[in-house]
């Protein structure tokens, strides 16, 4: 290999290793250049993939450890508004030892698929307290669902309208919200201008900052001790999540 192209072929490598050239490099290079480097770099993955998957590896480590890190810093920052926000939404026991705090949407199907088990675990642990967070992010009708299920909260049904929402065999629609808002024995016509109150755009907007806060950008989100753990969780991982958070505690 010429002189040139071995010059070319380690300011290739270079930039694979880094990933990203940094900020001015680049004009360091002619066009005819670049595109030489396009074409090293194209052969030189071409001939050794798996120096394309270490770099996959490792940039989704890097992620994860950065999503830790934002998570834990947002816990400790945030942890009031987190815990023992007001108005507070509680399912199970209030005084529990250990918290979950779960950010949901009432159209996630991970969600709905969850509540089996979140119920379970209450039933069998009583000193659990789940803090219920709404992240409605899958459009108007999850949106719809939250400002309901708030101004349920504002009757003093909150828990009883979550469970029966999250439980509903049926698409979430405005029609099937205010069903099961008239099944539990909600004031309907009050429902539905208490939706549209600034209280309730005032609490799902806290919500919103304290997930981003958090690095939270989907659901089911759960916040067990001081970890984030996205996705939904089986019964069995809960249950492993909350002796270790016991055990942190009383450590």
């Amino acid at each position: 290999m010429s002189l040139r192209k071995t010059t070319l072929a380690i300011a290739a490598i270079t930039l694979i290793g880094c990933g990203a050239a940094p900020a001015g490099q680049s004009e360091a290079f002619s066009d005819s250049q670049k595109e030489e480097i396009g074409e090293i770099v194209r052969d030189y993955l071409t001939s050794n993939p798996e120096v394309l998957q270490e770099m996959i590896v490792a940039l989704e480590e890097k992620q994860q450890e950065e999503a830790a890190e934002l998570a834990a810093k947002g816990i400790k920052e945030h942890g009031e508004a987190l815990f023992n926000p007001e108005p507070i939404y509680i399912a199970g026991n209030p005084n529990g030892d250990v918290t979950i705090v779960e950010f949901f949407d009432y159209r996630c199907g991970y969600c709905r698929g969850a509540v089996v088990d979140l119920q379970k675990l209450l039933d069998e642990d009583p000193n659990v307290r789940l803090v219920l967070k709404e992240y409605p992010v899958l459009g108007p009708a999850s949106l719809q669902a939250s400002q309901a299920a708030i101004a349920a909260g504002m009757q003093g049904k909150y828990v009883e309208f979550h469970w029966a929402l999250m439980s509903l065999d049926q698409a979430i629609t405005e029609e099937s919200i205010f069903m099961v808002a008239g099944q539990i024995g909600l004031d309907v016509e009050r429902m539905k201008k208490d939706m549209e109150s600034d209280d309730v755009a005032e609490k799902l907007g806290a919500n919103i900052e304290l997930a981003r806060a958090l690095g939270i950008n989907g659901t089911p989100n759960f916040v067990i001790g001081e970890d984030v753990i996205p996705g939904a969780i089986p019964y069995s991982a809960m249950v492993e999540l909350v002796g270790e958070a016991r055990k942190a505690d009383e450590s």
